[in-house]
């Protein structure tokens, strides 16, 4: 047809339906009947004739003209015997006597009701019954998947769901019965059918999932709810292997670890647990197995192990899991068809199963101070973590008394016999603070300053408290890894958020019984600083770092994925305690930030613009020949750029002659708040501009106090700042006095320039804003307008979401932990 005419074939209609034949057999006068063939589509009936045009062997299809839509109709015919209903057309307006049409009914009707639908004359009609239609399934395979037919079971014969063919069957005595088809109770299946990961494509019903989890769960489901499956076992595409899984392990306790043995088999497969832990690492169900088959792994070890089982440490078929992961282990023997453990997890198994709460211990009797309430929660949550052998971030505002919660328990453990030497790392800034709380709070432990160029390199003294900074720490690395030490305390543990840093990887190798951080920002710019600092605190309680980036960080960083925050903010809250000044030193006078926008001055912009054009065009081309990764540092030194001329043009070009918006602004500021009798605190991450504003002060004879990175005695100008009431004014780098310093004598502050993370700068806030502090604090955070600076204020805001979403803060005083708690704390 279409070599006679092509034209015609491209004007066709071509449904997706097949059209259902019509044989009726009408009554022609009292003695005689005729044949009558029609097609029945959706839309119409149209006469079927010798003239039709009909083609076709295996399948069948006619053309007509279809006058309503005036085009060319091509349509295959829903029929099982093609060849005989071809025949049959060439009868059509046959003529048949009483004789022949009562031969035909009774030989061939069963035969030519799989041709079409059969009609009678009514002295002829055939017994017509009602019956509930059966659902079968039969799966076949398609493409690399399967497809599904959905037929329906009528007496002993069967449909096709998209079938319009009667349904006709013999009964045992021969007799001919007609079966009214439910059409509603058929479309009610399926309804259910496509509402259970099921589709059309290409006319053919698919999975709409992993057709391995659609015949393990799937077809289960359809089975209860009165479906049947054929086919499954002839599938070549996805073979189940039909044994569940059978797990065998057996726990022995290390110092630190636990090591698990463990064989898991399918029936006569055996694969390795390594194998099964990255699967349900994955979230992946289906394993293949050496026959050829599929394993599945059941939902119940998904459920309680996906997510977790890639914590464990596993390498050369060896499987570790930490202290603080019991609860993994514990799950893992839950799920076992044979398991062994030694004496010493049953016993600390036993010591979790007894866990209620948080015990109060009795302060030590030798410490020279009061604790209030929330130091005392402190102090009791410090014995909870050593009685478990628990490492633990103390993670309270800065100002509301980390060190002397920590020297509390050094010194009870010291009343109560021991005699170990415990070592705090703390930053060069913060020596002199923790002495001096020594001295104030915990004199009777005798304590040991390792800094300095006169230090013992050879040899560390049995001290009860070994002090020294990060500094001296990497370069005697030597000298400290040889000595056990009873407790770590890391002070402002974010010096170790970088786990490839030189001092990272020492500390990592450092050996204790104990292990403590303290830090007021435990998060300054990603989670993976969190992994850092946990890492020592629990070794492998958050895994390995790749498992960690790909299963935590990118999923809450670039995603922002609720479930990963939730799973991480449980798995460390045990071993976190973090309070908020506002919540637990209600009587801290209350803290006032406003952000104090500047417009920049004519000449001043000018500048800025300039240098602006120059590093956006000296980037784009950067970029464009080496990519952007290379040309991070052209992109940094931009905004460094832009940074110092929105302080100040001086910052860049010393022969600059204009006026700065921002700095005019503040000295207009801090000019009237000194002289109401104020003292105030100056921040800038550029020395630079502190030295700008030394000049501009040296010249108005205003008395200040300065500190940067390179100040050495940093006590004795912090005492005189403190008690001089003529200062009124202290310069400090943001970075070289953003931590240790003890400055309540200020009620003022000023940020000079944002700095990237805004935990620096609540840090710097936190030198007056502190216990102490009896007076009402105003903090002025300087931004210039349209510049680089409302950027990064831009930035700050989303880091400090990250934290307020992972860490959590304690809305009570106290740690309130419960046995649940302790044994959801994984799983």
């Amino acid at each position: 047809m279409y070599e006679v005419d092509s034209s015609i074939v491209k004007r066709c209609i071509l449904p997706r339906e097949k059209a259902v034949v019509n044989l009726d057999i009408l009554e022609n006068d009292e003695d005689s009947f005729r044949l009558n063939l029609k097609i029945k589509t959706q839309s119409d009936y149209f006469n079927l004739n010798k003239n039709s045009i009909i083609i076709g062997d295996k399948s069948v299809w006619t053309l007509f003209f279809d006058k309503k839509r005036r085009k060319y109709v091509i349509i295959e015919l829903d029929t099982k015997y093609p060849r005989l209903l071809m025949n049959i057309v060439k009868l059509d307006d046959m003529i048949l006597n009483k004789d022949m049409l009562h031969y035909i009914v009774d030989n061939y009707y069963l035969m030519l009701s799989e041709i079409g639908n059969i009609s009678l004359p009514e002295i002829y009609e055939i017994e017509q019954k009602t019956a509930e239609p059966k659902p079968r399934i039969y799966l076949k395979d398609y493409k690399n998947i399967f497809s599904i037919d959905l037929k329906f079971l009528y007496g002993n014969s069967e449909v096709l769901f998209n079938s319009h063919k009667d349904v006709v069957v013999q009964n045992k005595k021969n007799k001919i019965i007609k079966i009214k088809r439910d059409k509603n109770k058929e479309k009610e299946y399926l309804d259910i059918l496509l509402n259970n990961h099921v589709f059309y494509n290409d006319e053919f019903l698919v999975p709409s999932i992993n057709p391995y989890e659609w015949l393990s769960d799937v077809s289960k489901a359809l089975i209860e709810k009165g479906y049947e499956i054929f086919g499954e076992d002839n599938l070549f595409n996805q073979k189940l292997n039909k044994n569940d899984p059978e797990l065998v392990i057996n726990v022995s306790s290390g110092i630190d670890w636990f090591d698990l043995k463990a064989d898991v088999s399918f029936g006569e497969n055996n694969v390795s647990f390594e194998k099964i832990l990255d699967s349900l690492a994955d979230n992946q169900r289906f394993i293949k197995l050496s026959d050829g088959t599929t394993g599945v792994i059941p939902k119940k070890w998904l459920n309680k192990l996906s997510g977790v089982s890639g914590l464990l440490n596993y390498s050369d078929k060896k499987v570790k899991a930490s202290k603080s992961q019991i609860q993994i282990v514990d799950a893992l023997l839950g799920l076992a068809t044979e398991a062994k453990t030694d004496q010493k997890f049953k016993k600390i198994k036993e010591k979790f199963r007894n866990f209620k709460e948080i015990k109060k211990v009795d302060l030590p009797k030798k410490l020279k101070c009061n604790l209030r309430q929330y130091q005392k929660a402190g102090y009791h949550w410090l014995h909870f973590l050593k009685e478990f052998s628990f490492g633990g971030c103390l993670a309270d505002d800065m100002g509301l008394g980390k060190t002397v919660q920590v020297l509390s328990i050094l010194l009870y453990e010291k009343e109560k016999g021991n005699n170990k030497s415990s070592l705090v790392v703390v930053p060069r800034s913060l020596i002199f603070n923790w002495v001096d709380e020594v001295d104030k709070f915990t004199p009777s432990l005798n304590i040991h300053v390792h800094h300095g160029n006169f230090r013992n390199k050879k040899k560390l003294p049995n001290k009860d408290i070994i002090l020294t900074t990060y500094g001296t720490l990497r370069r005697d690395k030597k000298l400290f890894s040889k000595k056990k030490f009873y407790y770590i305390v890391l002070d402002e543990s974010q010096k170790i958020k970088n786990p490839r840093a030189k001092i990272t990887k020492t500390v990592f190798s450092l050996k204790s019984d104990y292990r403590l951080v303290l830090t007021g920002t435990p998060i300054e710019n990603n989670s993976l600083e969190l992994w850092s600092q946990f890492s020592f605190l629990n070794p492998g309680l958050l895994g390995k770092m790749d498992y960690f980036k790909n299963t935590f960080s990118k999923k809450i960083e670039k995603d922002k994925d609720k479930e990963k925050i939730k799973s991480l903010k449980n798995m460390i809250n045990p071993f976190l305690l973090s309070r908020k000044k506002d919540l637990v030193a209600k009587d801290l006078p209350e803290k006032q930030i406003t952000t104090l926008y500047c417009e920049m001055t004519p000449k001043q912009r000018k500048v800025y613009d300039s240098w602006k054009e120059k590093y956006r065009n000296e980037i784009k081309k950067t970029i464009k020949e080496k990519g952007f990764l290379k040309s991070r540092m052209k992109v940094l030194e931009g905004l460094t750029r832009l940074r110092q001329i929105s302080n100040h043009p001086l910052l860049i070009d010393e022969s600059y002659t204009g006026k700065s918006g921002k700095f005019e602004t503040l000295t207009e500021h801090i000019k009237e708040v000194i002289s109401s009798g104020h003292k105030v605190l100056l921040f800038s991450s550029f020395v630079k501009m502190l030295k700008v504003f030394k000049k501009y002060f040296d010249e108005k004879n205003i008395k200040y106090s300065y500190l940067d990175g390179s100040t050495r005695k940093r006590k004795n100008v912090v005492e005189k700042f403190q008690n001089n009431s003529k200062i009124r004014i202290f310069l400090i780098s943001i970075k070289a006095g953003g931590l240790g310093l003890n400055l309540t004598a200020a009620d003022y502050v000023y940020i000079v320039d944002p700095w990237w993370n805004p935990a620096v700068e609540m840090q710097a806030i936190d030198r007056t804003h502190r216990i102490g502090q009896d007076k009402k604090v105003f903090v002025y955070k300087t931004i210039t307008k349209d510049s680089v600076e409302e950027k990064i204020l831009e930035l700050q805001e989303s880091k400090l979401d990250l934290v307020k979403n992972i860490i959590t803060i304690e809305q009570e005083i106290f740690k309130n932990l419960t046995q649940k708690d302790i044994q959801n704390i994984f799983i």
